[in-house]
Formats: structure tokens, sequence, C-alpha cells
């Protein structure tokens, strides 16, 4: 231990501080302090290095030593701890993901102190939402006594998840839909995530109804919701005899007020049972 700290201390010197070894003189009262404060650092180093060997992303003493000057490969290392964590079986229990994020405030203290506390916040819920952790994700969108997430954020962060549910999913009956849903209904007042919502109910319950199938991979290619429109429209004769529930989908898709009301408008135009549009 004693050679590991002498490491850290001859890096920790020569990687910005001005004062070189000689200077410290241990009759000093302002050398001792300094000292100290090269110990503290370089046991949270080696208290975040264990940490880091715990959660399967092992790094070198030094690596710590010149992190503040990568922060985006610093975050890309956070963000792959969490991966592995969420990803471990068997699946990790509530207590664990709490310790883990006592851990993470811990690594940010000690070893990267100029990551924002956001950014932190805003990764372990990212990695809650992922590994299905739903209820615990929910405590954390609220934030916590010390730090505490922007609405925009918290609403970009479960729209994200769920889109990855919802466009991972094989079938309209898959457990992702359920979890995209899960994922949606931790802020249900957003306008948003109800947005998203809306999109997923429009292809799992409505579409169906009027005999259209359309996978989530496949909507994923649709640059305008219009195109599904027609899709209903021409898929069946006497569409047209469901022109309300077709508008209802036009909604749901976030067609604006005025295309829909030319759907209207057009309707009394049946042509081989379809409507102009």
């Amino acid at each position: 231990m004693q050679h590991v700290c002498t490491r850290i201390l001859s890096g920790l010197s020569s990687s910005g501080d001005s004062h070189d070894s000689r200077d410290y003189q241990l009759d000093s009262i302002e050398a001792l302090d300094m000292l100290e404060k090269k110990l503290k650092v370089a046991e949270g180093h080696l208290e975040v290095g264990r940490l880091f060997a715990y959660y399967q992303v092992p790094k070198p003493v030094h690596f710590f030593l010149s992190a503040h000057l990568d922060e985006k490969n610093v975050k890309q290392i956070i963000r792959l701890l969490l991966s592995k964590f969420g990803r471990r079986q068997p699946v990790r229990s509530d207590n664990e993901w709490t310790n883990m994020w006592r851990d993470l405030k811990h690594i940010q203290e000690k070893a990267f102190p100029f990551l924002d506390s956001e950014f932190m916040l805003a990764e372990f819920i990212r990695g809650l939402l992922k590994a299905g952790k739903f209820s615990l994700a929910r405590n954390y969108l609220g934030g916590t006594s010390a730090v505490s997430l922007s609405t925009e954020k918290a609403e970009n962060l479960v729209v994200q998840a769920a889109r990855e549910y919802f466009f991972s999913a094989s079938t309209l009956s898959c457990n992702e839909i359920w979890k995209a849903r899960e994922c949606l209904n931790l802020l249900p007042n957003s306008i948003s995530v109800q947005a998203e919502t809306d999109i997923i109910d429009a292809l799992t319950v409505r579409l169906p109804y009027l005999g259209v199938t359309i996978l989530p991979v496949q909507f994923r290619q649709v640059k305008d919701p219009m195109e599904v429109i027609r899709m209903v429209i021409t898929s069946q004769t006497g569409a047209y005899l469901h022109f309300e529930e077709i508008i209802d989908v036009a909604k749901l898709l976030g067609l604006r007020s005025e295309e829909y009301q030319r759907m209207r408008e057009r309707r009394t135009l049946p042509v081989r049972g379809c409507v102009l549009i």
C-alpha cells in the first residue's frame, strides 16, 4: 500500500502541481497539510479503483491522475459500468441498484468531481429503465436530496427508453410493448410522453381493429403518418364506413388538425369503396 501511495503521490506531483517534491518539508505545517491532501486523493483513487474492478471495468491507478483531461472518455466508462451491471445475471435486485447509486456518488466524489451530478443521475436512471426497474426509476426521476433532473431531461430519458423497447418489438403483443408502456406510465402528465403512448395505441389497438398490421420496425421507416392513413383507406372495401375511427388514428399518429379536417371535407367522395385523399 505504501508503495502504491508513493507512486500516486509522485504522479500527482508531476501532473499539474507546481510544487516539486523537494518543497515538501516535513517540519512545515503547510507541507504537512499538502501531503495530507495528496494522501486523501490517493486513498480516494484506490477506493474507486477497487469499485471499478468490482463492477468489471478495471483501470490502472495512473488512469485517475489524468482522467480530468478526457471527460468524454470518463462518461463512456460510467455508461459501460452501468450497462455491464444491468446485464449481469441473475437480475440485480432493487437493493443492489440502490447500492450502485451510492457507489456512483462515491466514484464521482473521490475520482471525478468534474462530472456533473445531473449527468450521473440521468445515466443511473437510464440504466434502471433499460434493466426494467420501472418502480425504482420512478423514485429517482423525482430527484434525490442532492440532485434532480430538469423536466425536459426526465421526459427525454423516458421517451428514449420507451422507443428502444417499442422499436425492438417483434410482434404487437410481445413483452417489449409492455415495457414501453411501463416506461411511459412513469410520466403520465407529460405531453411528449403522451404522444408516444398515442402512437403505441394506434399501432397495437386501433390499426389492427381496422384490419391493418404495422410492426414497430416498419413504422419506424414511415416518414409521413399520412402514409399509414392511406394504407388503412386502401386496405379494404368500405373503409370509409369507419371514417371516425380513421380520424382517431390520424390524431393518435400526430397529424395536425387541419390535415384531418381536410379528410373530413373529402369524406363525401367515395371511389371504389375508398375516400379520396
